[in-house]
């Protein structure tokens, strides 16, 4: 469906960011040409979702979320090899062929679902890298792959501290305690706003990442 009014026009470096005006979306900090975002939702990666990946339909009972899938690894293989395990299922899950073929299939836009706890573990503090920063280090490899190949991505919160729903695909079932009006649920909102603050602040200058959602 490439025609005149559909063809995807890729992020080039220097062209500023993506700004909406009205119903119309432009480059250039807003004043260039007109984007049509065309693209996929890479689910199952840093929010494993069972319905997507099959992970957990195995076992008995089964493992309905990505919450449950991080506690049976870590009682199995330790904190570390739970986390040795899970980043290199995200490592083959998506790696930087398949951004090629994206590009390849003229796509120009990725939503990236995130679980809060790829940043930060249940009790809210951060995992942080080996100098003591906030770890992005696995969302910044997505971004970089789309980055280099004229990929817009659009960052979503799907799992955010305290659980936006009770479905599993917000990263663990039946708790849905985000918006309880409740002391609880009040630090759950504090702690989703500290989150989407550092998600800003680390790509505030890159104008491959579109929005948030």
């Amino acid at each position: 469906d490439i025609t005149k009014w559909s063809t995807p026009q890729p992020y080039t470096p220097g062209q500023g960011f993506l700004k909406a005006a009205g119903t119309i979306i432009r480059d250039q900090d807003g004043n260039g040409e007109e984007v049509l975002l065309q693209g996929i939702n890479l689910g199952g990666l840093l929010l494993i979702e069972k319905w997507m990946t099959g992970i957990g339909a195995g076992d008995t009972p089964t493992i309905e979320d990505d919450f449950t899938i991080r506690e049976v690894l870590t009682e199995r293989f330790g904190e570390d090899g739970s986390d040795q395990l899970l980043t290199t299922f995200q490592e083959a899950y998506s790696d930087s062929i398949d951004f090629i073929n994206l590009k390849d299939m003229r796509i120009n836009f990725v939503r990236l679902p995130i679980f809060f706890r790829i940043l930060q573990d249940d009790e809210g503090n951060w995992i942080t890298n080996e100098l003591g920063e906030i770890d992005f280090s696995r969302i910044d490899r997505i971004v970089n792959f789309c980055a280099d190949r004229g990929i817009y991505v659009m960052l979503d919160l799907h799992g955010a501290p305290g659980g936006q729903s009770p479905e599993a695909h917000t990263g663990q079932e039946n708790l849905n305690r985000l918006f309880e009006d409740s002391p609880e649920g009040q630090t759950y909102r504090d702690r989703t706003v500290e989150i989407w603050e550092a998600i800003a602040t680390h790509y505030k200058d890159n104008a491959a990442v579109c929005g948030y959602d």
